[in-house]
């Protein structure tokens, strides 16, 4: 396992260092223990990316919908605009 992978799945994990170590040490044996006798490929870090992703799901960040299609810069401006005059309507009330 490249340290700097383990540290990446620790961060990934988030809560308690000390505890995502724990649960990334016993998935580390589990995943060692199903390839055992198995070539990985030439890239470790591929590989361990790819389980980790297995087991964890995708960390893919979505896009914004503020702009998606059909909304410019222009129209996000005009938009926040309308809701901080409304802002400002509430606050006086």
């Amino acid at each position: 396992m490249p340290g700097t992978l383990h540290a990446d799945f620790r961060s990934r994990l988030g809560g308690p260092p000390d505890e995502a170590d724990r649960r990334l040490v016993a998935w580390y044996a589990t995943v060692s223990a199903e390839y055992t006798g198995q070539p990985i490929g030439d890239n470790d870090f591929e590989f361990w990316r790819a389980r980790f992703k297995d087991w964890q799901g995708s960390t893919v960040t979505r896009a914004s919908p503020m702009m998606g299609a059909g909304r410019t810069a222009g129209n996000v401006a005009a938009l926040q605009t309308v809701l901080n005059r409304k802002r400002g309507a509430d606050v006086g009330r």
